[in-house]
């Protein structure tokens, strides 16, 4: 269960990064988008990411529904089970009725930490794959390497020169992607 459930986990917080980048530079770049008149374009593209974040995390809850309906259904089986051997024991045998009960009692004691066990395992995996992501990303090196030996910056005059520069006349900006 917890490669699979952290492996599920990991993509989740994948799609969730992306559906959040996408928010990010379609919100801060929103004056291009309205300039270029790409709202339908943004607006697909954000459906294809949100259902890829729709579909991680389905896949994510498929992983843990079998574990939990294990779980769910360990405590009323081990109650029936204690109830009737109990019922067949106060028959047969004369077992007080109280002990059944007490018995009754510890299995619905014994099967709740099980079950918030299962629930922590889920978080500590969500939290591990949140880990991973956090650190993978700390770790990553810039594409672009210091120099060995920087100059020293010194302030004073400076000029730029554009030679040959040439700007399209209004009314002739192409539309991106076209």
């Amino acid at each position: 269960y917890r490669s699979r459930s952290y492996r599920a986990q990991l993509l989740v917080r994948d799609r969730n990064a992306d559906v959040l980048s996408h928010t990010n530079e379609s919100l801060t770049g929103v004056k291009v988008v309205q300039a270029y008149a790409i709202e339908a374009d943004r607006y697909k593209t954000f459906e294809n990411v949100n259902d890829g974040s729709y579909q991680a995390q389905m896949r994510a809850t498929n992983v843990a529904i079998p574990y939990q309906a294990i779980v769910d259904l360990l405590g009323p089986v081990g109650l029936a089970v204690v109830v009737g051997t109990g019922a067949y024991l106060v028959t047969s045998q004369g077992m007080a009725v109280g002990t059944v009960v007490a018995f009754s009692l510890y299995v619905g004691r014994l099967f709740e930490p099980i079950q918030q066990a299962i629930e922590l395992a889920s978080l500590l995996q969500a939290a591990t794959a949140s880990y991973t992501r956090i650190f993978g990303f700390l770790d990553e090196r810039p594409l672009v390497a210091d120099a060995v030996d920087p100059q020293p910056f010194i302030p004073g005059p400076g000029a730029i020169r554009a030679a040959g520069a040439s700007f399209p006349s209004p009314g002739r900006y192409a539309r991106p992607g076209l």
